[in-house]
């Protein structure tokens, strides 16, 4: 009988508002369906918190109607450019990383900076950033290891609930070995902590819920300015009878710089989708509610005529 995720892995999570006024992170972690979001939300004024928790509580309903995870997150993008018409919030948006499990093999799908790192003896990046300064590394233009301190890495390219017509969804796949940890985290930890750091803390022995305390705290300790947020995820149990199918690994760490993994920059394991008009879908949305009003009208009045 197939294992679930509950068999195969352990977890933890942490997260801090570091020196902002308010966090607009938001976390999920739900053992019944296997599946672990971060998702970084902007706009201020809690609406970047509004939008971090309605990308993961959508994406959650998406998942358990079995949708698949890259459409589970087009479905958030959807709920949150609509929540953002509905009430005038033009700058509302959030980025998002998500991963589901289903026994020791998962799904990861992204859009924005938010990463997944995995630690299985090394360090690896399995997430491209949509990314000003990704731009810039793609076309050879910054290297990688001073993308982190470029002056623009800050400005993303996609986000959900922004007005693009098309949303780019980041997708890969693989299987968690025993000992394997997946990162997930937002940019207020991928930025102030340096690679040395998430290694290190990767590899240790303490359990994932540990590993996560620990670096949320060195985020805040190296002067991360942002919201800093993490799920560390941990394969368990028996190792595997046949070897397990590993991610696209975009950049591999060798201890004091980043290696380019995966050349294609053309990104093959992404999913561009075409989204409806944001006015057609309220239409649509609106007409779900006054339909069953305009048969109960016409049925109503059958019975007084």
């Amino acid at each position: 009988m197939k294992n679930s995720a509950a068999d195969c892995l352990t977890h933890g999570a942490c997260s801090d508002r570091g020196p902002r006024p308010q966090n607009e992170d938001s976390v999920l972690l739900d053992a019944d369906t296997g599946l672990f979001v971060v998702a970084d939300g902007v706009g201020g004024e809690q609406r970047g918190q509004v939008a971090s928790r309605l990308v993961c509580e959508t994406v959650l309903q998406s998942v358990r109607r079995r949708r698949p995870l890259a459409t589970a997150v087009r479905d958030a993008h959807i709920a949150v450019a609509l929540l953002a018409q509905r009430r005038g919030w033009r700058r509302m948006a959030s980025t998002v990383a998500a991963v589901r499990f289903d026994g020791q093999r998962y799904d990861l799908a992204w859009v924005g900076d938010s990463r997944v790192y995995l630690w299985d003896g090394e360090l690896k990046l399995l997430t491209r950033d949509h990314s000003y300064v990704q731009n810039l590394v793609d076309s050879q233009k910054v290297a990688f290891d001073d993308a982190q301190v470029h002056p623009g890495s800050h400005v993303i390219t996609q986000a959900l609930g922004a007005g693009q017509a098309k949303l780019r969804v980041g997708t890969n796949a693989g299987a968690l070995s025993a000992g394997a940890r997946l990162l997930i985290c937002s940019d207020g930890v991928s930025g102030p902590v340096d690679p040395a750091t998430l290694q290190e803390a990767l590899a240790s022995s303490w359990p994932a819920a540990q590993i996560a305390q620990t670096l949320i705290s060195s985020a805040v300790q190296a002067g991360g300015q942002d919201n800093a947020s993490c799920i560390v995820v941990q394969g368990f149990g028996e190792p595997a009878a046949a070897p397990l199918d590993g991610p696209v690994v975009y950049q591999r760490f060798e201890g004091d710089h980043w290696v380019a993994e995966a050349a294609d920059v053309d990104d093959p394991q992404s999913v561009t989708m075409r989204l409806p008009a944001i006015d057609s879908v309220g239409k649509r949305a609106l007409w779900w509610w006054l339909a069953p009003l305009a048969v109960l009208g016409a049925v109503w009045l059958a019975l007084m005529a």
